[in-house]
């Protein structure tokens, strides 16, 4: 839509009320001055993201990324926002050595590729979530629609446990957010993730969630540690059970590894320790 955006960007870790009342007025209206245009918000993640010894693959991916900005913004629009796309391909002209004509070509390529493979009745963001793995659902559900849960999220699951590439690459955005002390909800996810794919999934996701209703988010985070742990204690039990057949043991000892797989078996299933008497 041809609106008029800007993308001001606060401090790690607040809010805007937390800024206004730790910092004041002032602080929030220079956070408001410094509000950039979205492709210039965009080409300067792309380049924050690049280390100073970035090789020609790390600078070339950052390129595209702000070439699929443009081109995702449309052909057609105002002659300001022309002239800025045009700073844009300047700036990355002289930031990487990179002739214009051939970035304005990469970005009419990508122009074109996006109207092909885009029927006309097809919608931006899917309505419907693809099919995926039932943990990996999972865990995206809680990491999407229970805020206090992704701490849980980014600490606990393995990204050996997830079969989808696409959600193993959504926690390790989830991870980075976190270890930079930004917050991690649907919003955050979005602006850090340009692949529109991954962003229809998260989108579907969250509609998912709402459309099933409000639920106790103590009763969610409660299952969802549950089944980690119940999740470590089946992979702790396949060690155990291979080290049972494998293994040279004595009688005492092996009597010992026994009786470990057994509990663990037991909280890998979620059976609680038979009490005595």
């Amino acid at each position: 839509e041809p609106l008029d955006i800007k993308i001001a960007r606060l401090p790690a870790g607040l809010d805007p009320c937390d800024l206004l009342t730790t910092q004041g007025r002032d602080a929030f209206e220079e956070v408001l001055a410094a509000a950039v245009d979205p492709l210039d918000y965009r080409m300067d993640e792309a380049l924050a993201a690049l280390p100073s010894d970035a090789g020609d693959d790390a600078a070339l991916m950052a390129v595209e990324s702000v070439l699929a900005a443009l081109a995702a913004a449309g052909s057609t629009g105002s002659s300001e926002r022309l002239l800025r796309e045009d700073q844009v391909l300047g700036r990355l002209s002289r930031r990487f050595g990179l002739a214009r004509d051939v970035l304005r070509r990469r970005l009419d390529k990508l122009r074109q590729r996006s109207r092909e493979s885009r029927e006309p009745s097809e919608p931006l963001v899917s309505t419907h979530a693809p099919r995926l793995p039932a943990w990996d659902r999972e865990v995206l559900e809680v990491l999407v629609g229970v805020p206090e849960g992704a701490g849980l999220v980014v600490r606990e699951v393995r990204p050996s446990d997830l079969e989808s590439d696409t959600v193993r690459s959504v926690v390790e955005v989830a991870k980075q957010l976190h270890e930079t002390g930004r917050s991690m909800n649907l919003s955050d996810l979005l602006l850090a993730m340009p692949d529109p794919a991954v962003q229809s999934l998260l989108v579907s996701v969250d509609e998912a969630n709402s459309a099933r209703g409000t639920s106790d988010a103590g009763e969610r985070l409660d299952a969802f540690a549950t089944a980690i742990r119940c999740r470590a204690a089946g992979r702790v039990a396949q060690t155990s059970a291979r080290a049972l057949k494998t293994s040279r043991l004595d009688s005492v000892a092996e009597a010992e590894l026994l009786e470990r797989l057994v509990a663990q078996r037991r909280v890998a299933q979620g059976i609680a320790e038979p009490k005595e008497g």
